[in-house]
């Protein structure tokens, strides 16, 4: 896959960080792997809020962005004990079975949290999220416009072969629960980096790379959200993530 240049229409933001201006918004992830950090937690969950308190802390590390990238994904499985979790879904249960059933984790529990597609259990020292980066992982570069059309180009190393999928993800943050029953009952919960809408779109290679269109809009109807958008790409066979690349819609 020598000089494969894929190609895709997406959003996006600066590898340092930047914001939302009248000529539209960009990043690059740069060739040295950028780390998907998955938390699976739920507002139905007593023990989840820890790690939800400790995966918002990284909005003040050095490394958001540019180290890693973070995502809370809800899950709906403790919809059934009082509380249904609004930011729950199906899906975001299916990802995290999907990783036990490949042997990437050593069950389906909550708080799980995954670093680069695998268990994580020492998640409290983010210092580990830089010793298990790859040198090269090629660059995942985000673009868009103010029409929202979305522009992506992924370069991945000489060495890797195989089909892409990109993956893109709005998430919030500063977005508040007041939890009324169940095990957090009587507790106001902040989410952040919550997954609030996502897009696996396959990236079709030709000579020229690969390309894909498609319009994205923020999502709407959630008073207070400070929105970014993420982005990950993994092999066709694999949810695994293998480069990412993030930032903040508004600074």
């Amino acid at each position: 896959m020598k000089g494969l240049s894929i190609a895709l229409t997406v959003f996006a933001v600066l590898r340092a960080v930047s914001g939302t201006t009248a000529e539209g918004f960009s990043i690059s992830s740069g060739p040295r792997q950028v780390a998907l950090v998955e938390l699976f937690s739920s507002e139905g969950c007593s023990s989840c809020p820890p790690a939800d308190r400790w995966l918002g802390s990284l909005e003040q590390a050095s490394g958001l962005w540019a180290d890693f990238v973070p995502v809370a994904f809800q899950v709906d499985y403790w919809d059934t004990l009082g509380w249904k979790d609004r930011f729950g879904s199906k899906a975001n249960t299916q990802r995290q079975i999907a990783y036990a059933e490949t042997g990437k984790s050593s069950g389906v529990y909550t708080p799980e949290l995954m670093l680069n597609g695998q268990e994580w259990r020492g998640w409290g020292r983010v210092s580990e999220i830089t010793k298990s980066l790859k040198p090269d992982a090629g660059v995942l570069t985000l673009k868009v416009a103010r029409t929202n059309q979305l522009e992506a180009t992924y370069r991945p190393p000489t060495e890797s072969s195989g089909q892409w999928d990109l993956t893109i993800a709005w998430v919030g943050s500063n977005v508040v629960t007041d939890v009324a029953r169940g095990e957090n009952s009587g507790r106001k919960l902040p989410h952040h980096f919550v997954a609030l809408k996502r897009l696996v779109v396959p990236l079709v290679t030709s000579e020229l790379g690969s390309r894909a269109t498609l319009a994205c809009e923020p999502p709407t109807g959630i008073d207070g959200v400070r929105l970014a958008l993420i982005s990950w790409v993994s092999q066709r066979d694999s949810q695994t993530p293998f480069q990412a690349a993030g930032g903040w819609w508004l600074k």
